[in-house]
């Protein structure tokens, strides 16, 4: 067998989303299975607890493929490509009410209630 010194290697298949669930939160904190949910928390914690700024914890949060949007009162993560709710801030460990004391008050689109930077 000879092996072909100059072939190129295959290029890396594109990175898949991962959807966490299918299912919307509705009135509960989450829909998660036990290891989704924690998968989930171990995947966000670094990006909540390190955050020094609404923005830096949006712009990591969308990095990784969500959004913030209160929905019902409750800070809740939305995943950016399917558009369900996952599950509420405070069910991955971080109230509104901690996060309102570490990084102030949120910027907050009227008519979404989506969190936004500013």
């Amino acid at each position: 067998m000879t092996v072909n010194s100059h072939a190129h290697p295959q290029p890396a298949p594109d990175p898949q989303a991962v959807f966490w669930t299918t299912q919307n939160r509705d009135d509960q904190e989450s829909q998660l299975d036990f290891e989704s949910a924690f998968m989930l928390r171990c995947f966000l914690f670094d990006v909540f607890a390190n955050a020094h700024s609404w923005p830096e914890l949006l712009t990591q949060l969308r990095s990784k493929g969500f959004r913030l949007v209160f929905q019902n009162n409750r800070l809740t993560l939305i995943n950016s490509d399917t558009s369900v709710a996952v599950a509420t801030s405070r069910f991955l460990g971080f109230s509104f009410t901690t996060l309102a004391k570490c990084l102030g008050k949120p910027h907050v689109r009227a008519n979404s209630g989506e969190i936004i930077a500013m």
